[in-house]
C-alpha cells in the first residue's frame, strides 16, 4: 500500500502502459506486392524520439540497383501511398545506386505526421526499397513495436 497524502493506494494498481519508442522491420521479396524471389534483405531500426522526431537506419544485404526506398501506409500484403522518402535521404527524385549494396543504405532523421506515426505505432505502415530491376519494390517489410 502506497500512501500519498490522505489518499492511501493499493501498491498493486496497474500503471498506464508504456509507449514504445522502438520500431523495427524485416525486409524481403516474399513480403512484396506481388512477392517475389529476391535474395535480398534488409533491415529497419526507427526511434520515436521525445521531441516528436523519428531517427531510423535502414540497412540491406544483396541488393543491386537501389533506386529508392520509403514508408508507405497499408496493412500487411496490400500497397499503400509513399508517406516518407528514407532514401535517397534528401527525398525525390529517385537515385540510382548502382551495384550491389550490402550495409547502411540510409539513415536519418524526419518528423512525422500524426497520420504517419499513428500508422507506424499500429502495424499499418511499411517500408520497401525499390531497384531498377523491380521499381515497383524489391523487398518490404512492416513496421512492428518492438518489445
Amino acid at each position: 500500500m502506497l500512501t500519498l497524502g490522505a489518499i492511501a493506494l493499493p501498491a498493486t494498481a496497474a500503471a498506464a502502459p508504456a509507449r514504445t519508442n522502438l520500431f523495427i522491420a524485416h525486409l524481403v521479396g516474399d513480403q512484396e506486392t506481388p512477392p517475389n524471389d529476391s535474395l535480398a534483405q534488409g533491415e529497419v531500426i526507427m526511434h520515436l524520439n521525445a521531441d516528436g522526431t523519428v531517427s531510423y537506419k535502414l540497412i540491406v544485404a544483396n541488393i543491386t540497383n537501389v533506386i529508392m526506398a520509403h514508408i508507405h501506409v497499408a496493412a500487411r500484403g496490400v500497397p499503400g501511398p509513399i508517406r516518407q522518402w528514407l532514401y535517397p535521404v534528401s527525398g525525390p527524385p529517385a537515385q540510382l545506386r548502382p551495384g550491389r549494396t550490402d550495409g547502411i543504405l540510409a539513415e536519418g532523421t524526419f518528423t512525422p505526421t500524426p497520420e504517419l506515426l499513428a500508422a507506424i505505432e499500429s502495424g499499418d505502415a511499411y517500408v520497401n526499397v525499390h531497384t531498377s530491376q523491380l521499381p515497383a519494390g524489391e523487398i518490404r517489410g512492416q513496421l512492428r513495436a518492438a518489445h
